[in-house]
């Protein structure tokens, strides 16, 4: 455990311009290489070029982090802002549902009183009817009066004779 918070601490350190000096350092390596050295040095050097590599990787990894550390806190300053409209738009919706809903409960109130005194009125009509049919006030109905009735045309051309009937 001792080690690994001391490669952290190792990979926390490391900044920019330290990353150029060790990669400095692996091209000497790789120079060397030509030669000849023991199994234990190789070994040895590939494991510090590994560890340097792993290094250089995690140290570029915590500056985009750091980087982006920022962005995600607006992210999430973001989210709360929306969060809280989305909210005040809910609470506005309710208010304005509720309004229509009372709104729309006193207009049919009002209807019913309406529809209520329309068959009241129309209830005492028909009583009125009821009672005046009951009551024998029937309507009769009025003689037909006689209107005058023309002479027949005979038909004959006379002028005399059609003269009467048009104008009798």
């Amino acid at each position: 455990m001792a080690g690994r918070e001391g490669l952290s601490s190792v990979v926390m350190n490391i900044h920019t311009s330290d990353v150029g000096e060790i990669l400095m350092v692996v091209e000497e390596g790789r120079k060397n290489e030509g030669r000849k050295r023991d199994k234990s040095r190789d070994i040895l050097a590939s494991l510090e070029r590994k560890l340097t590599k792993l290094e250089i990787g995690l140290g570029e990894t915590m500056e985009k982090v750091e980087d982006m550390g920022p962005s995600i806190g607006e992210m999430s300053d973001a989210v709360n802002g929306v969060r809280v409209g989305v909210e005040d738009l809910r609470e506005e919706f309710l208010g304005l549902i509720n309004r229509l809903r009372s709104e729309l409960r006193e207009e049919v109130a009002h209807l019913r009183e309406e529809v209520t005194k329309r068959v009241d009125d129309i209830s005492g009509e028909v009583t009125l009817c009821k009672a005046a049919i009951a009551g024998g006030a029937v309507a009769k109905e009025l003689p037909r009066t006689k209107a005058h009735e023309p002479l027949k045309y005979g038909g004959k051309r006379d002028s005399k004779e059609l003269d009467e009937f048009l104008w009798s």
